[in-house]
């Protein structure tokens, strides 16, 4: 059995030392080998790859734009309408603040948003409870949403963002 891998689109028989490079965007094809023996399946190998690369030529013929944005955002008591600070008059009642994060370029469909927190302040003589979610994502950006409960109150916040998308 051969040892193969596919690594960014280079194909590689590791007992064989044969690799070959397929290039489906110009429709070239590299092939290197550097044993002369098993030229049977080397040459079955060589016809499998051409075949892929004319079968697949038409389905990758240009590539994906693919685009990555990222960035990190604050928000705190000095944020208006910051609520997550003040003294509760319920304990048991959950407290949420959205920040509304525009991308610094939409993208062409809804990506896929990575949210991280960084820092935080929160208030020493209570617990830290605290949680940062994405919300509702769009072509043109997102909602962070932090949240607190129970007694917690919590001053500021720092979360770091990546979206991917096309």
């Amino acid at each position: 059995m051969i040892g193969d891998m596919v690594f960014g689109g280079m194909i590689l028989a590791s007992k064989e030392r044969m690799r070959v490079s397929l290039s489906l965007g110009d429709n070239s094809m590299k092939i290197w080998s550097s044993l002369k023996r098993f030229s049977l399946i080397k040459t079955s190998f060589v016809e499998q790859a051409q075949n892929l690369l004319q079968s697949s030529s038409t389905m990758y013929s240009s590539p994906i734009p693919w685009k990555i944005l990222s960035a990190t955002h604050g928000a705190g008591v000095l944020t208006p309408a910051w609520n997550l600070a003040d003294l509760v008059a319920l304990p048991e009642e959950s407290r949420f603040f959205v920040v509304d994060v525009v991308f610094a370029s939409p993208f062409a469909s809804s990506p896929l948003v990575h949210l991280g927190l960084t820092g935080f302040d929160v208030d020493q003589h209570e617990s830290a409870r605290l949680t940062v979610k994405v919300g509702q994502i769009t072509e043109s950006g997102f909602q962070a949403v932090i949240s607190t409960w129970s007694t917690t109150r919590v001053y500021a916040v720092e979360f770091s963002w990546l979206a991917i998308g096309a």
